[in-house]
């Protein structure tokens, strides 16, 4: 055979092999050792996405977080039917003991005692049970139900649930208890226009009285909302806010006079009196005074409402 004969398909070098192979097969182990090899092809793998989250604003969470809570409350206050109930019942009361009081008090030609407003208002002291028993129902609703578990789920936060609860709840009230208020103002002077001793918005100390009414049944809601945050039983809080707001107003008649104008002074219904009056009874506060004491009333009973919640399992 002659020298110079190449048989055919036989290829010269090693490195013919690595350049003639596909692409999708890897290289050749023993043409690696050979120094061979091809060259690394560049990898498929993925990169690391960019820390997008790292560069948001630190305070929008905690804002979504509040939002989203409160338009959940909204929403599960208006598909309860004990919201509609309470509320209507609050406003009739309000309106009707108004016209009620004013109109009787008309007819006989009666004397409004230099207080008439307090007659148009004198519903109040009704209504506050009805807005009471609402706060009371819009957290022990959930409680007694087990749905409490689905709402902290979805907001693990339970401080925000809770304060989210009381802004709704608190605009509410604040709201509705407003309209009635007015109406019963007005309508109850006019029935009293016959008597000669009705009062226009007009006059001195007149829209302070509305605006009080309408936050002293706003304090009382929120310390029922408080009661059923901390107590956790319908029941149970209906019975402490009810003892608050009449038993014990009973019970202090039977102490001795000085012990009487000591305590009586810091009980919801000598309060309310002085938040409806012109000339508030010398042994109460005033009608600033009264709101702000109502006011700790509610700070306190919505603190510890808060520390049973976030102390306690649902």
């Amino acid at each position: 055979m002659p020298s110079d004969f190449v048989p055919p398909n036989v290829i010269d070098s090693p490195s013919e092999i690595v350049d003639t192979m596909p692409p999708d097969l890897p290289p050749d182990p023993v043409g690696s050792r050979a120094g061979n090899a091809a060259p690394p092809r560049p990898s498929t793998a993925s990169a690391p996405l960019p820390a997008v989250a790292a560069a948001a604003p630190a305070g929008h969470p905690a804002a979504d977080t509040f939002g989203n809570a409160l338009r959940s409350e909204w929403t599960k206050l208006w598909t309860v039917r004990s919201t509609y109930w309470t509320l209507f019942a609050a406003f009739a009361i309000t309106i009707g003991l108004a016209a009620v009081v004013c109109g009787a008090t008309a007819n006989q030609g009666g004397d409004v005692g230099g207080e008439p407003a307090a007659l148009s208002l004198s519903g109040i002291f009704m209504a506050q049970i009805a807005l009471g028993a609402l706060g009371v129902l819009v957290i022990s609703s959930e409680y007694g139900s087990g749905m409490i578990r689905t709402t902290f789920a979805a907001v693990p936060n339970r401080l925000v649930v809770l304060a989210a609860k009381a802004v709704v709840f608190a605009g509410v009230v604040m709201a509705g208890s407003f309209v009635a208020c007015f109406i019963a103002f007005v309508l109850g002077q006019r029935l009293l226009h016959s008597t000669g001793q009705q009062a226009s918005l007009g006059d001195p100390e007149m829209f302070r009285i509305i605006l009080g009414a309408t936050a002293y049944l706003t304090l009382i809601g929120l310390i029922g909302l408080g009661l059923a945050a901390a107590i956790r039983h319908t029941a149970g809080a209906l019975g402490v806010l009810f003892g608050a707001m009449v038993v014990l107003q009973i019970a202090v008649q039977f102490l001795p006079g000085g012990l009487q104008e000591n305590i009586l002074p810091y009980l919801p219904a000598m309060m309310a009196v002085s938040v409806v009056t012109v000339n508030p009874p010398a042994m109460s506060l005033s009608a600033g005074g009264s709101i702000a004491m109502l006011g700790v009333y509610a700070a306190i009973v919505l603190l510890l409402g808060a520390w049973s919640m976030v102390a306690r399992d649902a």
